[in-house]
């Protein structure tokens, strides 16, 4: 591998290893690391969650720091969604709790606020979703304003 390859391949893991233990926001990590937001998305690698899936006994991993706050674990696999309850930090010594059980892992450490957590979740959201949003917004707009002028040409 040439020096440049194992430079990039140290600052993602440099971009993961912040993300999941810092309390920053990811502009801010961007822009600390001098890469772009788009770049830090994709450093960032799925955390395991300490549990396996319910229904194909695959390690559940958090996706984002948001799943992890919320407790809200993936099975890459099955691609489902489970909750964990909180409780156990870690499964009880000497407990084989056999495949299949979900053992709930730590609360993250820190607080990041609703409005992180917001945008995080937003700047993920597919540009079509966006147009096809924002084009109804527009056209509810269209249609009151016209609702408007009929109703005040009624009156």
């Amino acid at each position: 591998m040439s020096a440049t390859a194992d430079s990039i391949d140290q600052l993602r893991e440099q971009a993961n290893e912040q993300y999941w233990t810092s309390n920053e926001t990811v502009s801010q990590l961007a822009e600390r690391l001098g890469i772009s937001r788009n770049a830090m998305y994709s450093s960032v690698q799925p955390m395991p969650a300490g549990a396996s899936c319910m229904q194909c006994d695959e390690p559940l991993v958090f996706t984002n720091r948001t799943s992890r706050t919320a407790r809200t674990a993936t099975c890459p696999a099955c691609e489902a969604q489970v909750s964990l309850d909180a409780g156990l930090a870690t499964p009880p010594a000497g407990n084989d709790l056999g495949p299949g059980t979900a053992v709930p892992v730590a609360p993250a450490n820190g607080s990041q606020s609703r409005w992180e957590d917001w945008k995080e979740d937003a700047a993920t959201v597919p540009a079509e979703r966006v147009a096809m949003i924002g084009g109804a917004a527009a056209l509810g707009v269209a249609i009151g304003a016209a609702a408007v002028k009929v109703i005040r040409k009624r009156s």
